[in-house]
């Protein structure tokens, strides 16, 4: 077997072959082969597939690539050039190598090639097939974004001193103990007492959300009202709920409020606090550890809210089961065909009983609960004959000799054909010619014998049209050569 290399995809590749002359006792090549040859077969297999696939020979012209085309190289006998389809070296996941063979003209010794399909191209000097490394290098310096002034910025050997900050933005400084009163070091001249916040806030609306620990000195006078809070969470100052802040509206949810003692003016019946407004329809709410139920009608359901396990056992009784959906049941249990059939060959028997009719049991029953004797018909089994044709596969025993009759979809009476059976190895095992082939409409009838049937397992057979020079596989399939007593 010739073994070969190949870029996948690789398209109009035509291939050098030595066809030897199996005549030939001194190992010269077979000469004289062309498409036409009676019995060429041109075929490849690619990896993982489980069947090889024909290619129809055709004529070409030394040095140009025609699919299928098959040439004579040169004068030295046996030396030619074959095209195998593109389809051949295509690339595909999973796909590393495909087989080709040549076979089938008289006296040639089968070419048998195989070539390996490389993902990288050998004749890329440049690149050597590497298609994605630049793509890769190029994708990653797309998504770098050089930083302004990165290439004229001067950088000092070190932090001495504060003073050596003088543009900063984007910086949190987090203010401690003794920071006093900085005016010069910190650009932007922040005033005044950086360690206490004096004077008043005013009012604080729309905000998102309230969180924890807000300090004491941001609710003054005149930042008590309190609106559009999408969230009210623990532990708001004390000084929140003085007298003009003791309504909450707006809020996205209401939270159990438990007032504590130093609140302030807290009085009224609703865990001490006057004025507190709670929306419609609540199913349920904790107010200082007590829950209260208020009904609710659901106007709408998410999509799988409910399933099984939200029901009780018996939770559905037949006085909630609506008429309407009982009469389904009734109506699709009576549609049943094969209870509407049993209740068809039964019938009251007269004294409560029932039975099955005459009609069910034929001449039964004549009173009481039997009939009279009934006669049963024993027909002994036919011999199975054995099925020659079945679709494309030929049935043959082991060692038999017969003729057999296969109809094709081709009419052939005025064609040349030819009959060739193959083992699973791709070697001749009979071929029958046109001569020794009847036909008959698109019927053609053959013999075979032990050159064949002597082994058991399956073959393949291929009927061919070579008519005017042609070489058309016009009918093909199995084979099958099965066991069978002898003497």
């Amino acid at each position: 077997m010739s073994k070969q290399k190949t870029t996948r995809a690789k398209t109009s590749r035509s291939l050098p072959v030595f066809i030897a002359d199996t005549s030939s006792t001194t190992g010269g090549g077979l000469s004289g082969v062309t498409h036409a040859s009676s019995g060429l077969v041109l075929e490849y297999r690619r990896q993982n597939q489980s069947t090889w696939t024909s290619v129809t020979p055709v004529s070409k012209t030394l040095g140009t690539y025609v699919s299928g085309g098959i040439v004579s190289n040169g004068s030295l006998a046996g030396r030619y050039e074959v095209d195998f389809p593109d389809a051949a070296f295509a690339s595909a996941a999973g796909v590393e190598w495909v087989e080709m063979c040549i076979r089938g003209v008289t006296n040639m010794l089968p070419v048998l090639i195989e070539i390996e399909l490389d993902a990288v191209d050998y004749q890329d000097a440049a690149a050597f097939g590497l298609s994605r490394l630049n793509d890769t290098i190029t994708s990653r310096m797309a998504s770098y974004t050089q930083p302004t002034g990165f290439l004229t910025a001067t950088f000092p050997g070190a932090v001495a001193s504060p003073t050596n900050i003088t543009q900063a933005s984007g910086v949190t400084l987090a203010p401690t103990t003794g920071l006093g009163n900085q005016t010069a070091d910190i650009t932007g001249n922040l005033s005044g007492s950086v360690g206490s916040v004096t004077g008043a806030v005013g009012s604080v609306a729309s905000y998102g959300t309230l969180v924890n620990d807000v300090a004491t000195a941001v609710w003054s006078a005149g930042a008590r009202t309190l609106t559009g809070f999408g969230t009210l969470v623990s532990d708001v100052a004390t000084a929140v709920w003085g007298a003009a802040s003791r309504t909450l509206t707006a809020f996205g949810f209401y939270v159990s409020l438990t007032p504590a003692t130093g609140m302030g003016n807290q009085s009224g019946t609703v865990g001490g606090i006057s004025g507190v407004t709670f929306p419609a329809n609540f199913g349920s709410m904790v107010i200082n550890g007590t829950t209260g139920h208020t009904a609710a009608v659901v106007h709408s359901v998410q999509a799988g809210a409910y399933t099984s396990a939200a029901f009780s056992a018996n939770w559905l009784t037949a006085a909630g089961l609506a008429s309407d959906a009982a009469n389904e049941i009734a109506t699709a249990v009576s549609g049943i065909q094969v209870l509407s059939r049993l209740d068809s060959m039964i019938e009251d028997d007269g004294t409560g009983q029932f039975r099955f009719d005459t009609i069910a049991l034929s001449m039964a029953p004549a009173g009481g609960g039997g009939g009279g004797n009934q006669t049963i018909n024993v027909y002994p089994v036919s011999a199975a004959t054995p099925e020659r044709v079945a679709g494309t596969t030929i049935t043959y025993h082991r060692n038999e000799i017969r003729s057999v009759s296969v109809v094709t979809d081709f009419t052939l009476t005025n064609l040349t054909l030819s009959l060739t059976i193959e083992d699973s190895e791709g070697t001749d095992l009979l071929t029958i010619p046109n001569g020794s082939i009847s036909r008959s409409g698109q019927t053609f009838t053959v013999s075979i014998g032990t050159a064949v049937t002597s082994s058991v397992g399956n073959k393949r057979w291929a009927l061919r049209d070579l008519t005017g020079g042609t070489n058309s596989v016009i009918a093909r399939g199995v084979f099958s050569v099965q066991e069978a007593a002898s003497a």
